[in-house]
């Protein structure tokens, strides 16, 4: 039998096989890439209102509006009480879990544990609107899309690409 070995002692081959299995025993970069896409993806359900199969949120409730526009000042007209212009634009744009704060929307964010990525929101009330309760209607805001889903194997074959380019 014939054979033929090769050392990779000092060639470039063996440097860049070092450094892939550097950044492989360390998916960090990796997760992080995939944490920040995720976020920011979940931030964007609020603007377009939907859940992440895509699905509309149901929308938000007479009572709910009306205790929204009374938390500004000119919503409604002095002399009457009826609704102001300002007021109407205010109803006509109110999204579902958009409160005067924003917050949850703005409280959404990444924690890496355990070799993975989970995304989330701290807020006590964060539960309540993504699974429902009593008379208050599940709008699932976390979740992974199909475009979530596309997006971490882009940022996959990135990641497994880099130490060879």
């Amino acid at each position: 039998m014939t054979t033929l070995s090769i050392k990779l002692e000092a060639s470039p081959a063996r440097a860049v096989l070092a450094q892939a299995l550097a950044a492989y025993s360390d998916p960090s970069k990796l997760l992080e890439s995939i944490g920040e896409s995720l976020v920011e993806s979940t931030k964007q359900r609020f603007i377009s209102t939907t859940a992440p199969d895509g699905s509309k949120w149901l929308p938000n409730k007479p009572g709910t509006i009306a205790n929204f526009l009374r938390e500004f000042a000119g919503s409604f007209t002095k002399k009457r009480g009826k609704l102001s212009k300002q007021g109407a634009r205010r109803q006509a744009f109110k999204k579902p879990l958009t409160g005067k704060s924003k917050a949850l929307q703005e409280f959404i964010n990444a924690q890496f544990e355990n070799g993975g990525v989970s995304i989330g929101s701290d807020l006590i009330y964060a539960s309540t609107q993504q699974f429902g309760r009593a008379s208050i209607p599940a709008r699932e805001f976390l979740g992974l899309s199909a475009d979530d889903e596309s997006e971490i194997l882009d940022l996959a074959n990135l990641f497994l690409a880099e130490p060879f380019n």
